[in-house]
This record gives structure tokens, sequence and C-alpha cells, in this order.
């Protein structure tokens, strides 16, 4: 069992050790004559098997280096206008998106061959850098980060791979993949610019990060064919500066043409990085004429193959959304096919979405306004997040075997989905109330709070992610209290003694004010959720907390407030004093305030799933009853993920390696946790609650 790292709950790894290195034919005579204008005019030359495929670079190769000569393995842009060149024969990249850290590592190997499956030949990932340095100078490779492993299973399976390694990721990530430490240590930091507050702990970064890609580089007997500077970075700015500095630090590490850097930006922005000796690449998705947009990239990047580094096969869901997103299979495949067509190289975005575990899904917005991303990262991928192959998969892979897979056609034979099983219904029959027992003491970092005179931020306390408790130290007078919360990141419960007065949230969820009346001495407790920081656009240095303090009828509400930080690691839920429910002991939160629920405060429920011996473990899928309205669900120390009733992901994906034969703890946090004096039920099934 090695230590996830960015919320410290274990992973259970597989048995085995680290792996040794090592649309149809439309039959249209008029879209035919189309595409060979649309070539004539890009410089293309039409050729819809890859295997046909001829130059003279690959008899030039072989004629200079004579019989029974060792070539280095190459991989370059190549000078044909058509295809890459892989040791000097044409190459066309057919790649999917797999983010390794969105899936536990257990399930590498399965979720990979599904790729190949597909019809690709490569993988594409991002390096998410708060994954392997989740604390200054404490750097991750082992487990869900264990990158190199992962690298070495795509080579196994005959993979090669594009790496985009930052330092920005985006991807709907936590932060867009930057440390949160990034604000806490350098608040002034200018991001994704050369300004030195970021590119020094930037470089440190790559100092740990690419020479263990180094040796993985495809020149050097690896699989790594591509690496990526930066991303979509003509949408946030034009600092060739810092994209330079990028490039050189890549060159001193990798060497001089030892591997094609690139970039990707969407059709409008590839004008502002334009960079020598970083070869541009495009994304776009279905619906987007590929003839129009292949001739945009082809102003900025004059020569060289096509490739398309995103082409969208479904898209993001944020939570509150009317449904999940979706694209049709036909509508993907279909401009699939075209794009094909036109001798382009393309990576699907996303081939296999996964799991936004723990608390590192982002969100975008900025402002007055956020828009957290759900816990399932399905994407409407193909391959879906629990790893079933969908109608997508086979349309797109109709389409690939149609246009060759490196030379290798058909694809090997799809598998067959994962197992699932519907374990059934279990009661919650354990509570922990968080003000109740000196639990909010207990679940707090080192059990210390930390006392000052403002409400301050989370990066201020060096807090990651998860929960801030701020606690009033001065009694609430009697009397009528309208609160509001300028610059409030994310949400926040407001509670007297405990009690539920009301939700006030920077997204649309919840006014921006709470009323109500206390009629006697009382303690004020603001219970704060950060919902992931911003991951795309100007906003992204999105402090959390109660940025512009509290005001009580417009006017500040002075005095010491006391801050808990609750990361909630499996350590820190390990304190909590849980109780039967129903049971007495232990205090409760009484009604305070006129119109407050006493039952209604913030709440962790416990129970057990057992599996017999002689039943399967497999995948299953975890449904909240009725009552449970937001928090967050952990399953053997593992967090799962935030659920939200208001959807539209109703149930939780539960991966297979997550459980075990025999007794298996469910721990539920409710933020808005109810005491109706029954246990509170979780059911196990086997399908997953998706609203599409």
């Amino acid at each position: 069992v090695s230590r996830c790292p960015w919320h410290g709950f274990p992973v259970f790894e597989p048995s085995p050790g680290r792996a040794a290195m090592t649309m149809g034919n439309k039959g249209n005579v008029l879209l035919v004559l189309a595409l060979l204008g649309v070539q004539l005019v890009l410089g293309l030359s039409l050729s819809p098997a890859l295997s046909d495929v001829s130059g003279a670079a690959a008899a030039a190769a072989a004629a200079a280096a004579g019989p029974g000569a060792t070539v280095r393995p190459s991989f370059t842009i190549g000078d044909d206008n058509a295809f890459f060149s892989r040791d000097g024969k044409p190459f066309r990249l057919l790649s999917g998106s797999f983010h390794y850290f969105r899936c536990h590592p257990a399930l590498w190997r399965d979720r990979l061959e599904r790729l190949k499956a597909l019809g690709l030949n490569a993988v594409q990932f991002y390096i998410p850098w708060n994954v392997h340095e989740p604390e200054m100078g404490q750097f991750e490779f082992t487990g869900v980060a264990d990158v190199e492993r992962f690298l070495d299973l795509a080579a196994e399976l005959g993979l090669v791979a594009v790496v985009r390694a930052g330092p920005y990721s985006c991807g709907e990530w936590e932060f867009g993949g930057f440390p949160y430490w990034l604000l806490t240590r350098y608040p002034d930091v200018q991001l994704r610019t050369h300004d030195p507050l970021f590119v020094t702990p930037v470089m440190r970064w790559f100092d740990q990060l690419l020479p263990r890609l180094r040796p993985r580089l495809y020149s050097n007997g690896g699989n790594v064919v591509m690496v990526q500077v930066e991303n979509e970075y003509g949408s946030y700015g034009a600092d060739h500066q810092y994209l330079g500095l990028l490039r050189d630090k890549y060159l001193s590490v990798f060497g001089e043409g030892a591997v094609v850097i690139h970039s990707t930006d969407g059709g409008p922005e590839l004008a502002n990085t334009v960079e020598p000796g970083i070869f541009q690449t495009i994304d776009f998705g279905p619906t987007s004429d590929p003839a129009s947009q292949l001739a945009t990239l082809r102003k900025t990047q004059k020569t060289g193959p096509f490739m398309n580094s995103e082409y969208y096969t479904g898209w993001l869901t944020h939570w509150r959304d009317e449904h999940m997103a979706h694209t049709t299979a036909a509508t993907v495949a279909g401009d699939l096919d075209l794009l094909l067509a036109l001798n382009a190289s393309v990576n699907l975005y996303m081939a296999y979405g996964g799991s936004n575990f723990g608390f590192l899904n982002g969100a975008n917005g900025g402002g007055g306004s956020i828009q957290p991303v759900v816990t399932s990262y399905d994407y409407d991928s193909p391959i879906s997040e629990w790893g079933d192959l969908t109608d997508k998969f086979f349309a797109l892979r109709k389409v690939f075997t149609k246009y060759g897979n490196a030379g290798t056609s058909p694809p090997p034979p799809p598998p067959a989905n994962p197992a699932k099983t519907a374990y059934g219904a279990i009661s919650l029959v354990e509570r922990a109330a968080l003000f109740a027992d000196d639990n909010a003491r207990r679940v707090t970092r080192d059990q210390r709070t930390v006392a000052a005179n403002s409400t301050l931020t989370m990066e201020a306390l060096a807090q990651n992610y998860g929960f801030l408790l701020y606690v009033f130290e001065t009694p609430l007078a009697v009397g009528q209290y309208n609160l509001t919360f300028p610059q409030l990141h994310d949400r926040v419960a407001v509670l007297v003694d405990g009690a539920q007065q009301g939700v006030a949230s920077r997204g649309e969820d919840a006014g921006a004010s709470v009323s109500f009346t206390v009629t006697g001495g009382r303690q004020l407790s603001l219970l704060l959720e950060n919902q992931g920081r911003i991951n795309y656009g100007h906003d992204m240095k999105d402090f959390k907390g109660l940025l512009g303090g509290v005001q009580n009828h417009a006017v500040p509400l002075n005095g010491t407030w006391r801050h808990h930080v609750m990361t909630m690691t499996a350590e820190e839920l390990a304190r909590l004093r849980f109780r039967p429910v129903g049971g007495q002991g232990g205090a409760r939160p009484a009604a305070t305030a006129a119109g407050a629920a006493a039952s209604v405060a913030p709440t962790f429920y416990r129970g057990v799933l057992e599996i017999p011996a002689d039943t399967p473990v497999t995948d299953t899928f975890l449904q909240l009853g009725d009552g449970f309205t937001k928090g967050f669900v952990v399953v053997n120390n593992f967090n799962l993920g935030r659920f939200w009733s208001l959807g539209p992901q109703l149930a939780l994906y539960v991966p297979a390696p997550l459980l075990r034969a025999g007794s298996n703890e469910v721990l539920v946090f409710d933020i808005h946790g109810r005491d109706s004096g029954a246990a509170p039920q979780v059911t196990f099934r086997d399908t997953p609650d998706l609203r599409r």
C-alpha cells in the first residue's frame, strides 16, 4: 500500500511489480472531389491507408546505414508535409487521451488495452504538477503518481506516448495542475509568465521530472515521441520569453532533436505561440470544418504534418448542469473520417476520461461565479469512466480500421466490459456530528486552531483542499442578523451553536446572504468548502476562503476568528468519535435561531459493506439515499470524491481494486446532515446514474 499524494489516502496497488522497460466510406463522388481539391490547396496527397504510404526518407535512411548497421530510433516531423517519420518511415499518430491520475493504478493496463483495441497507436496525457509536488520540495512518483510505470505499461502494449509536461495542464483539474502552495509561498506570482516567482519553482519541478522522461524518449529506446510545451497558451498570453525558457529547458535535458517539442492551440490563438523550435498543432472538435481548421494551422505552421491534438469526443460537465454532456457517436465518427481523409494525425480528447477522485476536480468561472466540475470525468468518451466500450467506441474503431493502425490492421479484438455487481443497500449505523464530542477539533489539522483578527484564506493557512471552519469567538448578541460575504470563495454554511441557518455561495445554488434571528448569546461558525480552484482563464489565482471577511447588515463583523483547517485526510478522519445513530450521548446542536432546524448540521456517517468470500469483488456504483445533500464519500480510506443531490451525477464509481472480500468501511460526510433518528442508507448498484 502506498500513499496517494494529493489527499493522503492509501492506494491499493496491483500485485505485480514495476513492468520491465522495454465515418465509413461515403462512396460519394462529390465528397471525393472536394477532398482532392482541399488536399491540393493544403499540399497533401490523398492516402486512405497509412500502410500504402511510402517516402524517400525511409529508403535514404536504410541506404545510409548499410547492412548490419545499428540505427538509433528516431521520430521526427518528417519532410513530406503529410505524416510524421518513425525510423525513416511515414507514421500517422492515432492517439487517445488517458489521464493516469484519474484512474486507479491497478486498472492502467486494462484501460490501455482498450485504447489499443480502439485502433490507436499512441496515448496522450498531462503530467499535473500538483500530483507530483503536493507540497513545495516534496516530490511523489509512486502509486497513482508513478508516471514512469504508466509509460512502461504503454510501451509493453506497443503504444507510443505524447506527453503534456506543462507546467500548466488545464484538463478540468484543480488549479489547472498547479500546486496550491504557489499561492501560499508567492501570493503575488504572475502565473504562466517569465516572472521569476513562477519560473523558478517550475524549473525546480522540471529538474525532477524531465530526467525521468529522458530515458523513455523514443530516441533513447523508450516510447515518448512528443513533449508538449505549456497548453493552449495562445488563449492566455503571448509571453515568448516564457515559452522560450520552457523550450530551452527541454532541450538542455533531452538534447537537440531527441524528441518533437510541440504546442497546441485553437485556430484563432495559433498566432500567439509561433516560436522557433516548437512544432504547432491545433485543437478542434466535431462540427468544425476540418479542411478550414487545417488551413488555419498551415498559416503559422508552414511545413510538416497536420495534427489535431484535441479532437473532442465529448465535453466536460459541471455540477448543476441539466444533464451530462453528450455528443453522438455518428457526429464524432463522421467528422473524424473527414479529418483522417486529409492525412491528419489525431488525438482523441478523451479516449478514456476517468474520475476526479478526492478534491482534485477543477472549476470554471471567475470573480463572483464558479462552476465546479463533477466527480465523473466520463467526458462521454468512447471508453466510459468504468471501462465499458460504448457505441462511440465501435463507431470510431471502424474509422480507425479504415485508415490503418500504423501498418497493423485490424486492431486487437475488443475486450469484454468489466464486471459490475449490485451489492445492495447498507445502513450507515454510526454518526459523528461535527459539533459534537469535540469532533471539530479532532478533525482539524494537528488538532490545533489558528486565531486571527480577520478571516484568513486557505492559502494563508497553507491548506491545499477540503474545508475551513471559521469560529467567531465573540458570542452573538440577541437580535436579527443579515450576514453577507464579500469575495466568498466558494460556499459557506452558516451555523449558530452548530445548527444550520442557511447557505451562501459564490455559485448559483444559494443566495449571497443569510438572515436569522438569535434569541440568546450564541457561537457563530462558518463552514467553508473549497469546491475546486479555477483551472482555465485569467482568474486562476483563485484563493479560497472568506476573502473579504464577514459583514452583518453591511457592517464588518470584527473580532477574533478561530480557524480549523480540515483537509479530511485519513489520519484526521480516524480521530472522529462515532456514536450509534439514534443513540444518546454527545452534545447535539440546539435550535438557537428562529426557524432553525436542530437536525440540520454537518455530520459524518459510517457503515460497512460486507462482501461474502464466495461473491466476486467487482466494480460497483455508490448511490446516496434520500436525505443526503452535499459532501464526499470515503471507501476503505480512499476518497471517491464529491456528491451533490443537484446532479447531474447521482452515483459515484467505485473501482474494484478499492474493495475486498469481507468488511469494507464506507464513510459519508454531508455538509447538511440530518438526524432523523433512523440510519441513512447508501446503495451499491451495478449501473451508473449519470443524468443524460
